[in-house]
């Protein structure tokens, strides 16, 4: 627990020493920066780090990192010279909002970290993974880190979200197999702030009082992370009988395998959990699954604790939003004058924007999407009409991403790879059922609901008035019908279903007609429900509101976007269907949502006692129906908790690699004696096998590259096995052969200096010749069945 208190320091005095630079850049903010100083502090000093480490003249080293947090301190006491006094005031006055956000972040952390400490394993799904990339940046001299799973090779896949956990971690002299744990529970930390700050931000701008904003800000930090989808009703219905198997077919679409083990209020049985992330699919009649999906939610993430992009990510694409937000909240509609005289402010949003894809690839849509849509609603608010003077207000925006792109661009252009086949997008040929996306959705779409009702019920009744030919009374109210706005939403969304439409019966196989119907209930609905959105979204642009409501419903409006978006089409990956699109594309719009659900915690609670007896019983029945609702969302994330604590046997330890001390002993002295004796030169062979197992464990822990790690994740990261096709029959080959010079050719060819033999070698390749390896080496590591060689060169 010390490790993960100096993680802690360590972060704590990053944030303090970016904060100065931060409220430069945008006062704006409740808080003043107080929740995103530390991502930004983290990314700056990651960026400057990975920079000078790019050279090959400056190392990636615990004193590179600490020197630069100090250059990023003196910078910002550069900064205070002239902004203490304005600064001091605005902490004394908002004490209570930057005590409260941190307290935010200290709770989360601990609570996180606490359920790691009792299920720490970095083994199972994609953990060793995960590990390996810890391992690898951060033994790594230089960027960019050498491939532990494909020597001579570097990593390929987005690594900057290892990067930073990694690097921090190890300015507090905490290894990766420990940074693994303390990472993800740094995120959780990181996150709840954030979005706390950011919500108390949007709430405080439209006169609410500050314990009603903090308020607020902590729902969606619950949201955000402690809620699941409706998978806990379902398994409260299937664990009580109180759901006949019939109904629970229906919901599964096939046969839902009802829980057997149940220890008095939760479920026993192996792993019941993993069916909430996997919930949306369509069945043929013999069981086949044709719309496998993945509908990860962030708890879910936590709990599981593959260290991945996606959950990384979560307090950067957050940081994102929020400064692009504040942007727009200081300017409205942003110049190159504007960020001339706010310098800090562009340098952030540039590095933030531009770190996002290299951190999650993903994120790069959702931010350039939102960046769009504030750059519209400015020029909108503007009334300066013309494509000209859309270009012109688009320009200072268009040049921060650029530079943002252009700081990162070794890996952009250099050794980043698609993983994109040809045709880049294609049609969804099977849709989501609509109780299956009500389960995923219902909590989230609830809790936005008040805010979307308040604000847009005016516009939709007096489009529907229009439509229906009745008359519009008042000037006032004719004002708020803009016939561009409704043409806009309708293209946006329209425009896309017709594509899909034709190109779904086009290209699909065995596509029909009449599957358009069959989806209407969903698409229609995120249509109709987008169209509505965009176009009140550009109507109260029009009007000139730049209240915290409209960056809520511009987010609003993105959120409903993606999800319709992913009912139209798929990212054509090697996967060849839309089970990552609708992965990656759902993630995004949880976290969005989480900041609308926010939100419209605040509308209700202000609208409500103002509500007429008929509209009050209304809401009175729906709080009542959404209090079951969210019941049932945080049952899951007890339960689960629970079950795979207790599961694990584990804890309370904080060490990935721990729970090798009562497994694997040997293999974990064998890691821990490589690290002593290896060097940057290095290169090991180890038995090559299947994904999600234990192979390649030595390399990905040690921090020595092997000749081949798990293929599958190669090919995914570069887009195909042309770069190593050969390599899994050269390993076999180095194990197996009886000729010695063929053994002296392979050795050579990837300059390999050891050769470990063990348990998973005799395993794949039968009885190895010791004595082969004997007449090229020495064995240098002995630890029961397993011997390391170190070849002569």
């Amino acid at each position: 627990m010390l490790q993960a208190i100096a993680t802690l320091l360590t972060v704590e005095l990053i944030g303090l020493a970016a904060f100065p630079i931060v409220a430069r850049a945008f006062p704006v903010l409740a808080d003043r920066g107080w929740a995103i100083s530390k991502p930004v502090g983290m990314l700056l000093i990651a960026t400057a780090v990975w920079l000078v480490s790019y050279t090959q003249l400056i190392p990636n080293s615990p004193l590179t990192w600490w020197v630069l947090t100090a250059v990023l301190a003196l910078t910002s006491g550069w900064i205070l010279r002239s902004d203490w006094k304005q600064l001091r005031k605005s902490l004394k006055r908002r004490w209570q909002i930057i005590v409260t956000i941190e307290v935010i972040f200290l709770v989360f952390f601990v609570m996180f970290l606490s359920m790691r400490a009792f299920d720490p394993a970095a083994s199972g799904t994609e953990k060793p993974m995960d590990l390996m990339m810890l391992t690898a940046v951060t033994t790594a001299e230089h960027a960019p880190p050498q491939d532990l799973w494909l020597a001579g090779e570097t990593i390929a896949y987005y690594y900057f979200g290892y990067w930073i956990y990694g690097g921090v971690n190890a300015m507090a002299g905490v290894a990766p197999a420990v940074a693994f744990n303390v990472g993800i529970a740094l995120v959780a930390g990181l996150a709840a702030s954030v979005i706390a700050s950011f919500v108390t931000t949007l709430i405080r701008r439209d006169g609410a009082r500050t314990r009603v904003s903090l308020i607020a800000g902590s729902a969606s930090a619950g949201f955000l992370l402690l809620v699941s989808n409706m998978s806990g009703l379902w398994t409260i219905l299937d664990i009580t009988r109180v759901a006949p198997d019939w109904l629970l077919n229906w919901y599964h679409g096939y046969s839902y395998d009802r829980v057997e083990k149940i220890v008095t209020w939760r479920p026993d049985d192996f792993w019941w959990w993993w069916n909430s992330s996997r919930i949306t699919n369509t069945f043929t009649d013999s069981s086949d699954g044709l719309d496998f999906t993945i509908s990860e939610f962030p708890f879910f993430s936590f709990l599981l604790g593959d260290f991945h992009p996606h959950l990384m990510s979560i307090p950067f694409v957050l940081t994102g939003i929020t400064v692009l937000t504040a942007l727009f909240i200081a300017h409205r509609s942003i110049s190159f004058g504007a960020l001339r005289k706010n310098l800090p402010a562009a340098v952030i949003v540039a590095v933030v924007i531009g770190a996002s894809g290299f951190i999650n690839f993903w994120d790069v849509g959702l931010l350039l999407l939102l960046s769009t849509g504030l750059v519209v609603a400015g020029w909108v608010a503007s009334r300066k009409a013309g494509i000209k003077r859309l270009v012109v207000a688009a320009m200072p925006m268009a040049v921060l991403w650029i530079i943002g792109v252009l700081i990162f661009s070794p890996f952009y252009f250099g050794t980043a790879e698609s993983q994109v086949q040809w045709p880049p997008l294609a049609p969804v040929k099977y849709g989501s059922r609509p109780i299956h996306f009500i389960s995923i959705w219902l909590l989230l779409l609830t809790v936005a609901a008040p805010l979307m009702i308040m604000l847009a019920n005016r516009y939709t009744i007096l489009v529907f008035n229009r439509i229906t030919g009745r008359a519009i009374e008042s000037q006032s109210a004719q004002n708020l019908f803009w016939r561009p706005a409704w043409i806009t939403g309708l293209a946006l969304t329209v425009v896309p279903w017709l594509i899909w439409a034709v190109t779904h019966v086009a290209f699909n196989d065995k596509a029909q007609v009449s599957d358009i119907l069959f989806r209407l209930p969903v698409t229609g609905t995120l249509g109709a429900i987008s169209v509505i959105l965009i176009a009140v979204v550009l109507t109260r642009a029009r009007r000139g509101a730049d209240d915290g409501a409209q960056f809520v419903l511009i987010l609003g409006a993105l959120a409903l976007y993606l999800l319709f978006a992913a009912e139209l089409f798929f990212v054509h990956d090697l996967f060849g269907n839309r089970m990552n699109t609708v992965f990656k594309f759902y993630y995004q719009a949880w976290i969005v949502l989480s900041v609308v659900g926010g939100y419209g915690v605040y509308v209700w609670s202000k609208h409500h006692p103002k509500l007429g007896i008929t509209a009050s019983r209304i809401s009175g029945i729906a709080i009542g129906l959404l209090a079951v609702v969210i019941i049932s969302s945080f049952y899951f994330p007890v339960a689960s908790s629970v079950t795979k604590t207790l599961a694990s046997g584990l804890g309370p330890d904080l060490d990935g690699l721990g729970y090798m001390a009562a497994r694997d002993k040997d293999e974990l002295n064998v890691i821990e004696d490589i690290r002593d004796v290896a060097d940057s030169s290095d290169v090991l062979v180890e038995a090559t096998g299947d994904s999600y197992t234990d192979h390649a464990r030595i390399s990905g822990s040690s921090g020595v590259p092997a000749v081949l790690g798990w293929e599958f994740h190669e090919k995914q990261w570069h887009g195909s096995d042309e770069l190593f096709v050969d390599r899994r029959d050269d390993v076999e080959s180095i194990y197996t052969t009886s000729d010695e010079q063929e053994l002296r050719q392979l050795i050579d060819k990837y300059a390999l200096t050891m050769v470990v033999v063990g348990p998973r070698e005799r395993s794949t390749y039968g009885n190895i010749d010791m004595t082969m390896f004997d007449t090229l080496g020495d064995r240098i590591i002995e630890h029961g069945a397993y011997t390391v060689f170190s070849i002569n060169k």
